[in-house]
C-alpha cells in the first residue's frame, strides 16, 4: 500500500485536528496579508483626501475671519466718523 495513504490512516486524528486547521488557518493569514495591503493603498488616498478637505476649510473659515475683521474694522470707522461728528456740533 501507498506510505502515505498508510500514514493518513493510522493518523487521520491527527491530520484532522492540528493540520487541516493549522493549513486552513495559514492559508486565511495569507489572504488577510494580501487583502491589508491592497487596502493600505486606498487608506492612504482616504487619508489625503481627508487632509485636502481639511486644508480646503481652514482656508474658507481663515477667509471668513478676514471679512469679519474688515467688516468689524469698516463699522468702526462710521462709529468714530459718527462720533466726532456729534462732538463737533
Amino acid at each position: 500500500m501507498n506510505p502515505i495513504k498508510t500514514y493518513c490512516k493510522e493518523n487521520s486524528t491527527l491530520l484532522f485536528s492540528i493540520v487541516i486547521p493549522f493549513l486552513s488557518l495559514g492559508g486565511y493569514i495569507l489572504h488577510q496579508n494580501k487583502i491589508n495591503k491592497k487596502q493600505e493603498k486606498h487608506i492612504e488616498n482616504i487619508n489625503k483626501i481627508r487632509q485636502e478637505e481639511l486644508n480646503n476649510l481652514k482656508e474658507i473659515h481663515r477667509q471668513e475671519i478676514k471679512n469679519c475683521e474688515r467688516q468689524i474694522m469698516e463699522l468702526n470707522i462710521k462709529l468714530q466718523l459718527l462720533t466726532s461728528d456729534n462732538t463737533n456740533l
